[in-house]
């Protein structure tokens, strides 16, 4: 039997532990393999998942050969009736009390008056990138709509109507139709530059909507949309 120095024998077992922290330790930090996982890289901490980017929204300007004549004439004359309507009560108000009675009419009445034409199978407002009321935000078809109507009307192409059939969110087969709407003359009164309104027009629009982005058009911008889907199943 051969006897070792006791010194001999502490440094192998000390080697020897060595060896077996040297193999064990990569498992331990960050990016290393876990005892028993085959060889297999586990990260300690899972990276966040990319968030997965929204799907374009398809949107055709001009007339969709599919969308069925009776479902886009019944379109055509619910915005043509809202906007006779509004129009109507716009124009005694600003006869009768001024822009700023008109933005009364605006503030009160206009959604109002939106909500009456609504039905089962069909809904209607009015929507702007630049939206005065809340209520007035687009959709993302609409405001992919309105991006590209800036970009026809910038080119001297704007359409007179868009109307596209689609799929809505539930699956069912919709009719999304559009007339966009340009700023006239009057529209200025509560629409143009802030400097070149009335005192009370300025105060009223602070009141009403502390956060207006609709001022600083010119007379023949597009200031939005009426917006109309019809159900078609």
């Amino acid at each position: 039997m051969t006897h070792r120095n006791p010194s001999t024998l502490v440094l192998l077992l000390t080697a020897a532990v060595l060896l077996l922290l040297a193999a064990w330790a990569p498992g331990c930090g960050p990016g290393g393999t876990e005892p028993g996982a085959g060889g297999a890289a586990t990260p300690a901490e899972e990276a966040p998942a990319a968030e997965e980017a929204a799907p374009p929204v398809e949107v055709l300007i001009g007339v969709d050969p599919a969308a069925p004549p009776e479902a886009l004439e019944r379109a055509r004359a619910a915005a043509g009736e809202l906007l006779a309507t509004l129009k109507g009560k716009l124009v005694a108000a600003m006869q009768k009390e001024g822009p700023a009675g008109a933005l009364a009419v605006c503030h009160d009445v206009a959604q109002k008056v939106a909500a009456s034409f609504q039905q089962d199978d069909l809904a209607i407002h009015r929507v702007s990138l630049k939206a005065r009321n809340p209520a007035d935000r687009p959709d993302p078809w609409e405001a992919e709509l309105l991006r590209q109507l800036e970009q026809a009307k910038a080119a001297g192409a704007l359409p007179g109507e868009v109307a596209q059939v689609l799929e809505d969110a539930n699956g069912h087969r919709v009719l999304r139709y559009a007339k966009p709407l340009v700023v006239g003359k009057a529209c200025l009164a509560c629409h143009g530059d802030p400097a070149q309104m009335k005192p009370e027009v300025r105060e009223r629009l602070a009141e009403l909507y502390p956060d207006d982005r609709a001022t600083g058009y010119r007379e023949g911008d597009l200031r939005g949309i009426v917006s109309v889907t019809v159900r078609l199943d």
